[in-house]
């Protein structure tokens, strides 16, 4: 997950959600930081809001 892109991340949890899984918080915070990490902290501000 590090090094992916906002949009893939983004798509990461829609898959999931397709599937009926809900992240928990490990998941969503690697989320979260891969998010800080590749500099896409409005989308990481954005996916706090949902």
């Amino acid at each position: 997950m590090i090094g992916a892109s906002a949009a893939e991340l983004l798509d990461l949890l829609a898959q999931m959600e397709h599937f009926n899984v809900s992240p928990n918080t490990a998941s969503f915070n690697l989320v979260l930081k891969a998010m800080h990490q590749a500099g896409e902290t409005l989308a990481a501000e954005k996916l706090l809001e949902r």
